[in-house]
């Protein structure tokens, strides 16, 4: 004979069984129906906001084809996937935004850091007219045109333009 806990046991067991399935279920579909809701105010919310901004992107630029059918659902969102892409470009946009307006108020900061780890590297044509005045300078020349991603040819072309001058006459000649 069973004990009455043992009873006990297996009842409260088969019922959140029973139980547990079925509000398992019940949450899922009211999650399933908040999100839903939410997706298309938000999508249909940022819509407005966005669409003079894909029009005027539509207009200044040559658009790729497989670009349009994205921006069509950002400006007239159809469902979920629309909202999901319209916070991402509206993020993208205001965060462009709130970032150049943060450079400009650390910039002196910026400059204080870069003195004291100097992380820039000349540009090619500063490069060369250096390694032009200096022609001992061809180990160290190369060395930074490679951090600036040039390969060996390129490096041979870059110090073969620099040394033509480009006058009319020369220009002519090519």
């Amino acid at each position: 004979m069973a004990k009455i806990s043992e009873n006990i046991g297996n009842t409260i067991e088969n019922w959140s069984q029973r139980w547990g399935n079925r509000l398992k279920d019940w949450v899922a579909n009211v999650l399933s129906f908040g999100f839903d809701v939410f997706f298309k105010v938000l999508g249909k919310s940022f819509a407005p906001k966005l669409k003079p901004i894909i029009d005027e992107l539509e207009r200044s630029t040559d658009l790729p084809d497989y670009l349009k059918p994205i921006l069509k659902e950002i400006a007239e969102p159809t469902g979920e996937v629309g909202a999901i892409l319209a916070q991402s470009a509206g993020g993208a946009i205001v965060g462009g935004a709130i970032g150049s307006v943060i450079d400009a108020l650390f910039l002196r900061f910026a400059y204080d850091v870069n003195s004291f780890f100097h992380p820039r590297i000349a540009n090619e044509g500063q490069l060369l007219a250096y390694w032009l005045r200096n022609p001992n300078w061809t180990d160290e020349l190369d060395k930074n045109l490679r951090k600036l991603g040039a390969d060996d040819s390129t490096i041979a072309i870059l110090k073969e333009l620099s040394h033509v001058r480009l006058d009319p006459a020369t220009v002519g000649r090519l």
